[in-house]
């Protein structure tokens, strides 16, 4: 693994908002006080207590798909391709290799709504199921990697309302570790049925145009939109000489621990990861001089963002100009963390700070040094954005300007060892599963479904057989679709009972994030904490993240690896898609986890590590590409190659990979056909391989759809 750290440049951005489909003119009118709220009319809300929000006019889904494919693309879809597709122009990078990463909340649930609200499916055809097609979380990074060239890797992220700017985090790594040279990060989220009647249900909603921090807010009030900005590694930006708009020095990530919709007041958590973000870009609180708040508009999530500037800034915070854009663009959920960071470098750039509108007298919980009324100049060179989501989730990111010099701390953390691991509960006498929401407290679990329970009880075990407490580590929940069966009762619920019919408290379980959430509120688990979908490859996408978090210095340690269980809504409703797709096998019960930390770590605490991770790799379409550009062992001998998703024997037919002949190849044999993700149970299989000894050296190589993996472990010397 790498040892030096590369700084991060940004060389493009694109969004796509209520103010403008492009960001100079989003900007533009931010800085002019304009406010984009207006009545829905895209979709019926004659249900709804609240009918207005900042939606997007003029913007059809056909302008965007490629021709003859507008019915397979969401909304979310379209608007994460118009903003994808302007940030890579402006970065000038052609068909150059690129990963992805993108966040969100919803993904296609406007469209998926009518057939998810329906009483099963036995009416299914062509043009109901195609509403389907985007329903995934990764829908949208499927359709970009479809109109974009050179896309390399994808994955898509959920931390609720700070999924992009994790997404965003997480893409930094990459860059920064160099496991790629740049990466397109960002977010997408389209208003839906779902996302009105939740937030009204549970009394978050204002119903005039929000007014964050103000001492007569009463709630937010929703948007949509996108946002994606290009990051790449300093040395090849300055080689293409493209021009840098800001560098991304410094983020964190971090969770809570303290309630699914609830921040804890005192600000606490979101203090340290302001602090984080600091230290980890090399400066020093006094060098921020501007500040883009999540500010949402609601009492208590304001109250503790006031709370957490002033506590970590200290005797700093007078001299931090604070807003947010929420007032004018709404909150666009899992997009408003890239939508702000857009905004932020842009605010650096410019020398001109947007304000807070709607805020006219800031309440006395929520005293900051706010911008009000209209924009300011500002000579600042370095600024946070932060977001923060249900369950705690929270991200802070830290831009500076062009001009600053290069503060970073480059050393990574290089050797990275797996210390403890999990495999699904059972009985005594092994003959069955046990039920792992037993396995729970009550009092603590009353609202958990079994994929949360099972996340639960899989990563205390790792938590156990590798000998640490769960607050001093992160996690990352591999996760592929969320529960369809919960979702899907409860916009049953909501269409034949209406919004007296749905409990208030149910719809932030329904959110893919909430697994995560959930857990580490479960546990007491505060480091990085989020959800990652790779269609088939999740636990492989959530181990190579673990060890990115890790090399920076972000956690102590991680816990890695992916659940799914049985659901009787994928069963009624998405199986019928076998007759047009092969996209959405039936997942059973699979929770496979990693603990994962430095070898240094596990060696001061005397913990003997199971096996060093020696590298992951990503790719798309082509999996031999790893055996391409690596060297095969010296001695090939004590050496595995597991094989899942393609057949060993495909080495035999490839004459560019003659030099790995020598090894033991196997073919990894799924206790489960069939199943969503395998991947899990694969990287379990190639751990076994070390820990028994059949091998010094394996190499786990998957495959699922058009995504590769590529995970190599080593036994501890």
């Amino acid at each position: 693994m790498r040892k030096t750290r590369s700084r991060v440049a940004v060389t493009g951005l694109g969004a796509v908002t209520a103010l403008g489909q492009d960001i100079t003119e989003t900007f533009s009118k931010l800085l002019g006080g304009v406010r984009a709220f207006g009545e829905i009319g895209e979709f019926d809300v004659s249900s709804c207590r609240i009918r207005t929000a900042a939606e997007i006019k003029n913007f059809r889904v056909s302008d965007v798909a490629p021709a003859g494919r507008a019915a397979l693309h969401s909304r979310a879809d379209a608007l994460a391709i118009a903003a994808a597709e302007a940030a890579v122009r402006e970065a000038c990078i052609g068909e150059q290799d690129l990963y992805l990463a993108v966040g969100g909340t919803g993904g296609g649930m406007r469209e998926a709504e009518p057939v998810l609200m329906a009483d099963g499916s036995p009416d299914m055809d062509a043009s109901r199921a195609q509403k389907l097609f985007s329903y995934p979380l990764f829908s949208s990074a499927k359709r970009i990697a479809e109109v974009i060239p050179g896309v390399r890797h994808a994955a898509t992220f959920c931390s609720a309302c700070s999924s992009s700017a994790t997404a965003i985090a997480q893409a930094a790594t990459w860059v920064a570790t160099g496991r790629c040279n740049r990466a397109l990060a960002g977010g997408t989220d389209a208003l839906s049925l779902l996302t009105l009647t939740g937030f009204a249900a549970l009394g978050a909603m204002s119903s005039e145009p929000c007014r964050p921090f103000d001492k007569a807010r009463s709630g937010m009030s929703l948007g949509e939109g996108a946002a994606f900005i290009v990051l790449e590694n300093e040395a090849d930006a300055l080689k293409r000489g493209v021009p840098i708009l800001a560098w991304l020095d410094g983020w964190s990530l971090g969770a809570e621990a303290h309630h699914i919709t609830h921040p804890e007041p005192s600000g606490a958590r979101a203090a340290q990861l302001i602090g984080s973000a600091v230290r980890h870009a090399g400066l020093d609180l006094g060098d921020i001089g501007y500040f883009n708040a999540h500010g949402t508009g609601t009492i208590p999530n304001d109250s503790m963002e006031a709370c957490a500037v002033r506590s970590a800034f200290a005797g700093w915070s007078d001299n931090v100009a604070v807003s947010t854009a929420k007032g004018q663009l709404g909150h666009t959920l899992g997009a408003s963390g890239a939508i702000e960071a857009a905004i932020t470098i842009l605010a650096l750039g410019s020398g001109r700070l947007p304000p807070t509108i709607g805020l006219t007298t800031p309440a006395e919980d929520t005293r900051l040094n706010h911008i009000m009324r209209e924009s300011i100049a500002s000579r600042c060179r370095h600024a946070l954005t932060s977001s923060f989501g249900f369950g705690g989730l929270g991200a802070v990111l830290a831009f500076s300007h062009v001009d600053t010099v290069n503060r970073i701390p480059n050393r990574l953390e290089d050797k990275l060892v797996i210390t403890g691991t999990s495999e699904l509960p059972v009985s005594k006498d092994r003959s069955q599963s046990v039920d792992p929401i037993a396995e729970l407290d009550p009092d603590k679990s009353r609202r958990f479904d079994r994929v949360t329970a099972l996340t639960c009880t899989g990563v205390k075990q790792a938590l156990h057989s590798g000998g640490l407490a769960a607050s001093s580590v992160g996690m990352i929940v591999g996760n592929a679709l969320g529960n369809v069966e919960r979702l899907h009762a409860y916009l049953s619920r909501l269409h034949t009972k209406g919004l007296r019919g749905i409990p208030p408290a149910e719809f932030p379980h329904l959110v893919p994030s909430a697994i995560a959430g959930n857990a580490s509120i479960y546990l007491g688990i505060k480091g990085p904490v989020t959800t990652v979908s790779d269609d088939g490859l999740c636990s492989d996408a959530a181990l190579d993240l673990a060890c990115c978090c890790l090399q920076l210095g972000l956690a102590e340690a991680m816990v890695a690896g992916v659940v799914e269980s049985p659901d009787t809504g994928i069963e009624r409703i998405i199986d019928p898609l076998f007759v047009l797709s092969d996209r959405f096998p039936q997942p059973s019960q699979v929770s496979n986890w990693f603990l994962v930390e430095s070898q240094r770590s596990a060696e001061a605490r005397g913990q003997e590590p199971l096996a060093r991770i020696l590298d992951t790799w990503r790719g798309q379409g082509l999996w031999y590409q790893y055996f391409i550009d690596h060297e095969a062992p010296l001695d090939v001998s004590r050496f595995t190659i597991l094989c899942s998703g393609i057949s060993s024997r495909a080495f035999e037919r490839l004459p560019a990979l003659a030099r790995w002949h020598g090894a033991t190849r196997k073919d990894f044999e799924n206790p489960k056909p069939g199943t969503w993700e395998q991947s899990g149970a694969a990287l379990a299989a190639a751990l076994a391989e070390i820990r028994c000894g059949a091998a010094d050296e394996v190499v786990l190589v998957a495959r699922a759809h058009a995504h590769c993996s590529v995970i190599r472990l080593a036994k501890v010397d």
